[in-house]
């Protein structure tokens, strides 16, 4: 079995296996491209569980685990130096239950369900509210082959205290916003920007990263729309 160790000199992060730097899995989901962090729940933690997992178990088990696996172990490495044995990282998996579909899959089912038994509902939360109108029926997921860009909260960070109430603190929301941008290009291109979203603690304020200038208000761009009509 591998061993992993990480350690903190000040500024400097080290995350090895075996003596050897562990590879950043950003091509699998782009979680933290600030590289990883421990202690703490939040997308440099992710990124490392992330990681971890791939290496250990393979991309699967990594998408289907990598949110536990840090709350329940990366985020309780307190210290500034640390190993896990390959073994300890299965046991701390036992009993997670691993579902047998894709994430598109198991989100459509979902969806599905939601839609025949709570039809006519409306969802008053804030992240509801943040939800921009004109979705369209694939979700962010379903872009496999599309770029991807982190895009994180211009004025916030992980720790800062709420703007909004003064008193709390913010951190990551495990899910950040997605906004998917269509262009036309051989034929198709697509964008993904994952969007930071940060949650006051105390008063449930969300702060969500705005766009990068140049990103439209549009999902489909001019060139695309066309070149979707000459495919029809």
């Amino acid at each position: 079995m591998p061993t992993y160790t990480g350690s903190r000199h000040g500024d400097v992060i080290e995350v090895t296996v075996d003596g050897v730097p562990l590879q950043p899995r950003l091509d699998i989901r782009c979680l933290s491209e600030d590289g990883y962090e421990w202690g703490y729940v939040g997308s440099g933690p992710y990124q490392l569980a992330l990681d971890i997992l791939a290496h250990q178990l393979g991309e699967r088990h990594a998408l289907a685990h990598y949110r536990s696996f840090c709350e329940n172990t990366i985020a309780r490495l307190r210290t500034d130096f640390w190993t896990l044995e390959g073994d300890q990282i299965e046991m701390s998996l036992q009993g997670v239950v691993e579902v047998d579909m894709t994430l598109e899959e198991l989100l459509n089912k979902a969806g599905k369900e939601n839609s025949s038994t709570d039809e006519g509902a409306k969802d008053n939360s804030p992240e509801a509210q943040e939800k921009a109108k004109g979705h369209g029926r694939n979700g962010a997921e379903a872009y496999i082959g599309a770029d991807k860009v982190c895009v994180p909260h211009e004025s916030l960070k992980p720790g800062d205290t709420c703007p909004n109430c003064k008193k709390g603190t913010v951190y990551e929301s495990v899910k950040p916003g997605h906004l998917v941008r269509i262009r036309g290009q051989a034929p198709l291109g697509a964008t993904v920007y994952e969007l930071q979203k940060l949650r006051c603690n105390l008063c449930g304020q969300i702060y969500t990263a705005q766009t990068q200038p140049g990103v439209g208000p549009h999902k489909y761009d001019a060139e695309s729309a066309s070149m979707i009509a000459l495919l029809k």
